[in-house]
């Protein structure tokens, strides 16, 4: 059976962390209507209520706790096996439990001969504890293909974010065939995908990094298939559920959260990607049209997207019809005229229906576009031609363009970043080792001019790269 899941975090909004019975019910509820099999119980052993819900709903569940950045350091690695001890022990009779997590995106900071015995040590412990259960471990894409990071636990997963953080969508579909080819006989499951989207951006052009919704549903579209079509591929798990807090980021209009969710954080408002998900997994018949909070629209005709589970979908415009079939969980019906105010707009197929209303303006609605607030952070905009990139980044010195793990390597380096921004310096510690400095600017956007990044960057480049 091939498992299509979500990860789920334990906060929402209000309560936070601080969760009660009618949160967990109401997420397991929203996780149930969208016809997925398994969740990703993510990054941490949950409450023993949330396992007795996943029980009852008969969900296939991935347990972990929460080991990310392994090091050297023995205290720390005591406190993984004691957590996992615990997990185990704790949880091993709910029936829904399939997996013991042992660690996600240990390799952050690098990959080292040391990871491969502790995981090795780990993976021996749950079995002693569990010998019923399966291991599995949520690597990066940083970690090679032929990695023994890969060969430890009985289910190898990976987080990739090709087309979002990096890369372009078909990369996907290279990366796991590329997998493929060096494990032949290793079956791959990705444990993370995704696209942070808000609820207040629209696009009838969507790119990535303008945060609509229509970005988001067309990252999904386009990327869940590759995963689905391959079979050597067990299973996937969307990242995320819900939109979740997260301290280091500011993502577009929202500080201080990850806006990924097919949720949003408050569980009121089901983003148009849940319904892609409702359409290729739930058997319960219903149509749903897209772009409901896009409803000003200044164009003569746009196009209508409709999300449904059933074999073909009649819109009905203005008194006009049109019915076409359902490829990929929705259907796309193009230049519909819009009459000057009103246009109400009807999805129909069998007993089940959906209606939206569209507003034709005389002018495009601003509220729509994500405006970056913070371009001097857009380091990829400083520099003309290609002398003036050389003059900003110079070869064999560090730069805001070095990867963290460059950064930290380099004492000097966070001597300086810690001097002219002491935030900086703490957010880096929490952030992939493999992005470029730029890229966390880009993405916590905290509180410094382009001046003041520019003067930081003049001062990394007298450095030497090790």
């Amino acid at each position: 059976m091939k498992l299509h899941g979500v990860a789920k975090h334990q906060d929402s909004d209000s309560v936070f962390s601080a969760a009660t019975m009618d949160q967990w019910q109401r997420d397991i509820a929203l996780i149930h209507e969208i016809g997925a099999n398994a969740i990703r119980l993510s990054h941490y052993p949950h409450p023993t209520e949330v396992y007795d819900l996943c029980d009852k709903y008969g969900f296939v569940v991935w347990a972990e706790i929460p080991l990310l950045k392994l090091t050297e350091n023995e205290t720390l690695f005591a406190n993984a096996k004691q957590q996992l001890k615990e997990m185990v022990l704790q949880n091993m009779h709910h029936p829904s439990i399939c997996f013991w997590g042992l660690q996600n995106e240990i390799a952050i900071y690098g990959e080292f001969p040391f990871m491969t015995e502790k995981m090795k040590a780990l993976n021996e412990m749950a079995h002693a504890l569990d010998s019923t259960r399966l291991t599995a471990c949520a690597n990066l894409n940083v970690v090679h293909p032929e990695s023994t990071l890969n060969q430890i636990t009985d289910v190898t997963a990976y987080n990739i974010y090709y087309g979002w953080y990096y890369g372009d969508f078909a990369d996907n579909g290279k990366f796991l065939d590329d997998f493929h080819k060096t494990n032949p006989n290793m079956p791959l499951a990705i444990s993370e995908y995704g696209a942070d989207a808000s609820i207040k951006f629209h696009s009838a052009d969507p790119k990535v990094n303008d945060y609509s919704e229509e970005f988001q549903a067309l990252y999904h579209e386009t990327v869940y298939p590759m995963i689905a079509q391959r079979d050597f591929v067990w299973g996937s798990f969307v990242w995320n559920m819900f939109d979740f807090t997260s301290p280091i980021r500011q993502t577009a209009d929202v500080k201080n959260r990850n806006i990924k969710g097919l949720v949003t954080f408050d569980r009121q408002t089901r983003k148009d990607s849940f319904f892609y998900y409702k359409a290729m997994w739930a058997k319960d018949p219903f149509v749903y049209i897209a772009g409901k909070r896009y409803q000003n629209r200044a164009e003569e005709s746009i196009s209508v997207k409709v999300y449904s589970n059933q074999p073909n979908v009649t819109l009905t415009v203005n008194g006009k019809t049109v019915t076409q079939a359902v490829l990929n969980g929705n259907t796309v019906f193009s230049n519909i005229a819009l009459n000057m105010g009103a246009n109400r707009i009807t999805a129909q197929s069998g007993h089940t229906s959906d209606e939206a209303t569209f507003y034709r303006k005389t002018e495009e609605d601003p509220s729509y576009t994500y405006v970056d607030q913070h371009p001097g952070l857009n380091v990829r905009n400083w520099f003309l031609d290609e002398k003036e990139e050389a003059e900003l980044f110079p070869e064999g010195f560090l730069s805001i363009r070095s990867t963290i793990n460059e950064l930290l390597a380099n004492e000097k380096a966070m001597q300086t970043i810690d001097r002219r921004m002491p935030d900086v310096g703490a957010g880096m510690r929490d952030m992939v080792g493999t992005f470029e400095l730029d890229k966390f600017f880009a993405f916590a956007k905290p509180d410094y001019s382009e001046e003041e990044i520019r003067t930081l960057n003049a001062e990394l480049t007298k450095i030497k790269k090790s």
